[in-house]
């Protein structure tokens, strides 16, 4: 939990390698995180008893969720890149 707080704090706090590391394997896992957006999304939300399989994947806010979950990881990594 520190070190999750330390890279998503990453300008704030002193970069070190344990956080590094942990920056670079989000990075290099972004795929396996948006299959888990989706299996959220599927399943949490009861849409595959009553909804189609496209249900989660057209609506506005997934769509804006999925470029939110791409997007921090290598925002994160650079705000650590930047910090040393």
């Amino acid at each position: 939990m520190r070190i999750m707080r330390n890279i998503i704090f990453s300008p704030f706090y002193k970069v070190l390698i344990a956080d590094f590391f942990m920056a670079d394997q989000l990075t290099s896992q972004f795929p396996l995180l948006r299959h888990v957006e989706f299996a959220a999304c599927y399943f949490m939300a009861g849409s595959f008893r009553a909804n189609p399989y496209e249900m989660c994947t057209n609506s506005k806010q997934y769509k804006h969720l999925a470029y939110v979950i791409s997007f921090l990881p290598y925002y994160w990594r650079a705000m650590q890149c930047l910090r040393r």
